[in-house]
C-alpha cells in the first residue's frame, strides 16, 4: 500500500470513527435493533444485521425504554398470534361443521379414468369422537372438569395412609433430639 493509500485509509477510518461516536439512531432503527435482538438474541448478530455497534446495543439494553419496547413488541405478537390462532379455529369449525352436515368429499377414479364425486358423511363413532374432543376442550376453557368424578375409595384410602405416616414422621422428628438416633428393639 502507497503512503497515499494509507492516508486515504486511515481517513476513512477516522470519518466511520467519528459517525459512529457522534451518531444518533431514529427511534425506528431503536426498536428495529430490540425486535432483532428479540429474534436472534445475540447482540454481535444484530450488530451485523443493522450496522449499530455491539456496545452501544449492550448499552440500550440495560434502559427502561429497551425493557418498554420488548413488552410492546411481545404483546403485539402475541396479539397477531392470538389473532391467527382465533381465525385457524373458526376456520376449523367451519369444515367441521360442513364434515358433519355435509360429508367428506371422496373421489373415485374407475377403470376408464372416469372421476366420480361424493360425499360421505362420518360415521356415528366419528362424530362421537368429534362431540366428545369438542366438549372437553370447552370444558377445559372454562376451568371445568372434563370427566365424571367416580368413587374415589382407593385415593382417599390412599390419603389417609400418607396422613398417617407424616403424623408418625412428625411425632418421631418431635421426639428425638438432633443427631441422636431412636432404636427399636424387637419385643
Amino acid at each position: 500500500m502507497t503512503p497515499a493509500e494509507k492516508k486515504l485509509a486511515r481517513k476513512r477510518k477516522g470519518i466511520a470513527k467519528e459517525r459512529r461516536i457522534g451518531k444518533r439512531y431514529s427511534k425506528a432503527e431503536k426498536e428495529a435493533a430490540c425486535l432483532e435482538y428479540q429474534v436472534l438474541g445475540n447482540f454481535q448478530l444484530v450488530s451485523r444485521n443493522l450496522n449499530i455497534p455491539a456496545p452501544t446495543l449492550r448499552d440500550w439494553s440495560k434502559t427502561e425504554w429497551w425493557a418498554d419496547c420488548k413488552m410492546q413488541q411481545r404483546t403485539e405478537a402475541e396479539d397477531l398470534i392470538e389473532a391467527q390462532l382465533l381465525r385457524n379455529l373458526s376456520l376449523a369449525h367451519e369444515r367441521i361443521n360442513e364434515g358433519l352436515t355435509e360429508g367428506d368429499e371422496r373421489v373415485h377414479v374407475n377403470s376408464k379414468g372416469e372421476i366420480t364425486r361424493y360425499r360421505v358423511k362420518p360415521t356415528a363413532k366419528d362424530a362421537a369422537t368429534i362431540a366428545g374432543i369438542a366438549y372437553d376442550k370447552r370444558r377445559l376453557s372454562l376451568n371445568l372438569p372434563t370427566s365424571i368424578k367416580g368413587d374415589n375409595q382407593g385415593l382417599n384410602d390412599l390419603a389417609e395412609q400418607f396422613r398417617q405416616l407424616t403424623e408418625t414422621f412428625n411425632e418421631k422428628k418431635i421426639n428425638s433430639i438432633e443427631g441422636e438416633s431412636e432404636v427399636i428393639s424387637g419385643g
